[in-house]
C-alpha cells in the first residue's frame, strides 16, 4: 500500500516534485526494513520478519534507481559514461545514463532479476535443509550468472574465487573457472577491433580462434618481424563495448550503496567502496597503461637480487592501443598444473610450488619495499 500510494503521487510531471516524492519513499521504506528487522518478535509474520525485510530493502533500492528519471532535466549531451581521459567518473557516469533511464532501468532489472532467482533458490534449500545436497549445483547457477551478467560481475567472481574463508569449497572451485575459462567472444569482431586499432597487417600471423579467455578481454597468439626474424607474440584483444557496461554496473552499485547502508546501518562508506574499486577497475581497461606498468616493472626489478629469476612479458608499443595489447609470448604453466599423477610427482610438484611461493613472496616483499612498484600481475 505505502508503494502505491507513493507510486501514484510520482504522477505528476513536475521534475522537482517527484525528486523530492522519490527520495521520501526510499526513506520511508527503510525506516519499515529497520523496523521490520529489529521487531521480529512482535510481528504476527515471525520467522519470516527477515525476508519481509529483505523484501523492503528491495523495493528501496528499486525505488532509488528510478531517480534516473530526473534525466530529463539534463539537456546537455554526454558522449561517454567515462572522464575525457578514460578514467572511471561517477559525475560522468550519472549525467550520461541519467539520460539513458530505460537501459539503466533494464540493467538493473536484469541484474536484480538474476539475483532473485538464485537468491530464492538458496533459500529453498536452507527452508528444505538441502544446502549440502545442493551446493553444487548452486554454486554452477551461480557461475552461469555471473558470466551471462557480464564483465564487472565476473570480477567479483574471480576475486571471491580464492576466499576459501567466506566460500565453501564447492563454490570456489566453481569460481575458480573464471580466471581463465570466460566464454569468449566473436573472432570477426575481435579481428576488427585489431585492425581498427593497430592495423589489419600489424602481425605475420595470428591464430584463427582464441586461446584464453577472460572477463575484460581474450588472448591470442601470432608472429611479428623483428630484424628478419620471426618473434612470437601475445596479442590481447578488449571485449567490444566492455567500458559502457562496467561504467553503468558501477553506476548501479553506487546508486544500490546507499540505501543498503542505511538498511543495514553499516560502518562502512560503501559508495564509496565502489568508487575506490571502480578507479582500479576501470584503469584495467587502457591497455597502454598496462604496458607502461610492465616496462617500469621489468626496469625496476632489473636493479634487484631478483634480475634474472623475476620479469614480465615485454610489451610491443607500436602495436598496442588502448584496446590492443601485443607482448612478447611466455611459456608458462599455473602452479596447480600436474603433469605426473603419481605419488612422486605429486610430492614433486609440491616442492616446486613451495619454491615458486618463496619466490612470489620475495618479490612482493620487494615491490613494497625496495622498488615502490607493486604489480598485480
Amino acid at each position: 500500500l505505502l508503494l502505491l500510494r507513493h507510486s501514484l503521487a510520482l504522477v505528476p510531471p513536475a521534475a522537482k516534485p517527484r525528486a523530492t516524492r522519490l527520495s521520501a519513499l526510499t526513506d520511508e521504506v527503510l525506516d519499515v526494513a529497520q523496523w521490520v528487522g529489529t521487531n521480529a518478535d512482535q510481528l504476527p509474520i515471525g520467522e519470516y520478519a527477515p525476508f519481509a525485510a529483505a523484501g523492503a530493502a528491495a523495493g528501496a533500492m528499486a525505488v532509488s534507481g528510478a531517480a534516473v528519471l530526473r534525466s530529463f532535466e539534463r539537456d546537455a549531451p554526454v558522449e561517454s559514461p567515462l572522464s575525457k581521459d578514460g578514467r572511471y567518473d561517477p559525475e560522468a557516469a550519472d549525467a550520461y545514463f541519467g539520460r539513458r533511464p530505460i537501459q539503466t532501468l533494464k540493467r538493473g532489472a536484469e541484474i536484480a532479476g538474476r539475483a532473485a532467482g538464485l537468491g530464492a533458490a538458496i533459500l529453498l534449500d536452507v527452508a528444505t535443509d538441502s544446502v549440502k545436497e545442493n551446493e553444487k549445483e548452486r554454486a554452477t547457477a551461480v557461475v552461469d550468472a555471473l558470466v551471462s551478467l557480464g564483465p564487472t560481475f565476473v570480477k567479483v567472481g574471480q576475486a571471491l574465487s580464492i576466499r576459501s574463508d567466506l566460500l565453501s569449497e564447492a563454490y570456489c572451485d566453481a569460481l575458480t573457472t573464471l580466471q581463465d575459462a570466460c566464454p569468449p567472444f566473436d573472432d570477426a569482431e575481435a579481428r576488427k577491433v585489431i585492425a581498427d586499432e593497430v592495423g589489419a597487417d600489424a602481425f605475420a600471423d595470428l591464430s584463427s580462434s582464441v586461446i584464453a579467455s577472460a572477463s575484460l578481454g581474450q588472448v591470442y597468439v601470432g608472429h611479428v618481424l623483428r630484424d628478419d626474424e620471426k618473434v612470437k607474440v601475445a596479442v590481447k584483444v578488449q571485449r567490444p563495448g566492455v567500458a559502457e557496461t562496467i561504467a553503468l554496473d558501477l553506476h548501479l552499485l553506487r546508486i544500490g550503496a546507499g540505501p543498503l547502508k542505511a538498511l543495514f546501518q553499516a560502518n562502512t562508506d560503501l559508495v564509496g567502496l565502489v568508487d575506490t574499486w571502480g578507479v582500479r577497475f576501470v584503469d584495467e581497461l587502457d591497455y597502454v597503461r598496462e604496458a607502461g606498468h610492465a616496462v617500469d616493472f621489468s626496469r625496476a626489478i632489473a636493479e634487484t637480487p631478483l634480475c634474472g629469476a623475476v620479469f614480465a612479458p615485454e610489451p610491443l608499443e607500436h602495436l598496442t592501443s588502448r584496446k590492443v595489447l601485443t607482448t612478447t609470448w611466455v611459456e608458462g604453466q599455473r602452479l596447480d598444473y600436474v603433469a605426473d599423477a603419481t605419488a612422486e610427482g605429486e610430492l614433486r610438484r609440491k616442492r616446486r610450488v613451495s619454491q615458486l611461493c618463496g619466490v612470489a613472496m620475495n618479490s612482493y616483499l620487494t615491490m613494497m619495499l625496495e622498488t615502490g612498484i607493486l604489480h598485480a600481475d
